[in-house]
């Protein structure tokens, strides 16, 4: 994972304290979780490589980072950007392709709809 999901990260929480989702006491406990399990998976790609990307495929900076890592390491990149899936076929995958259909004797629960609270 780039060092760059910390940002991310902490904008979706950023999001759901300011939409009133979830209190900013609630967000520490959430980062410090995911935090503890992600940091120790943090990698950076090589600019190079970054730059590279960002030349031949005309994807941003941030995308670049993500799929460089994803070819560095030799994994996939699981995105629903589907300009990424398209660009970077077999590197980029939706969740659906990377989980592939379900085998006997596999669980898959159905697809959560998320919604923001009722106001009250």
């Amino acid at each position: 994972m780039p060092v760059l999901w910390r940002y991310e990260f902490q904008n979706i929480l950023a999001t759901a304290i300011k939409a009133k989702q979830i209190t900013q006491e609630h967000a520490l406990v959430v980062w410090q979780k995911v935090a503890a399990i992600l940091f120790e998976n943090e990698s950076e790609p090589s600019p190079a490589k970054v730059i590279d990307l960002v030349a031949q495929y005309g994807i941003t900076a941030y995308d670049g980072q993500f799929i460089a890592l994803a070819i560095e390491i030799g994994i996939p990149c699981i995105t629903e950007d589907q300009q990424l899936q398209q660009k970077f076929r077999g590197i980029a995958l939706s969740m659906d392709d990377f989980l592939g259909p379900p085998t006997l004797g596999m669980v898959r629960e159905r697809k959560a709809r998320y919604r923001a609270p009722a106001q009250r």
